[in-house]
């Protein structure tokens, strides 16, 4: 796994508590423009996930601040179960980090199951772009378009 992301000083953010209500428990990827964490409700103690936008650059920029805010609420106005929820957004004025708070899903992306397991069979692959549609297709009937569909942007999750 990556090298978790620090705070300039160089001390790993893991056990930072973001907006006073999400303590960050463990890197569990992160990108070129930020990471994405699994997280403790302080209040509540229900796990998530809290995605931020850590690099200065990218969380002071009007015009990405404002894709990641649209982002936070095109998720969280609709339900399937073929799209990740949104719970939370916001932007943490002290940490001086915009996040966003989503379900934690169990499983991984469809990138990492090609790299591990190889090339998925037909009809399992059928399946698999079948439910994407099905969630792109809800996602298009609010006016939203998802403009990075893409293995790593594909998760399989693993229910009970």
């Amino acid at each position: 796994m990556a090298k978790a992301p620090t705070t300039g000083g160089g001390d790993s953010i893991e056990g930072t508590v973001v907006a006073g209500k999400y303590q960050l428990l463990r890197l569990l990827g992160q990108g070129g423009m930020g990471a994405v964490y699994e997280a403790r409700s302080t209040a509540t103690f229900k796990r998530c996930a809290v995605k931020l936008l850590l690099a200065a650059e990218f969380a002071k920029n009007a015009e990405v601040l404002e894709r990641f805010f649209r982002e936070a609420q095109a998720s969280s106005v609709f339900e399937s179960d073929h799209v990740v929820q949104v719970f939370d957004s916001g932007h943490d004025e002290k940490l001086g980090w915009p996040y966003m708070v989503m379900e934690l899903l169990n499983g991984e992306d469809l990138e990492r199951t090609v790299e591990r397991v190889g090339a998925v069979e037909p009809l399992a692959a059928a399946k698999l772009v079948a439910q994407a549609a099905m969630g792109l297709a809800k996602a298009h009937e609010l006016g939203i378009v998802h403009r990075d569909i893409k293995p790593a942007n594909l998760y399989l999750t693993r229910r009970e």
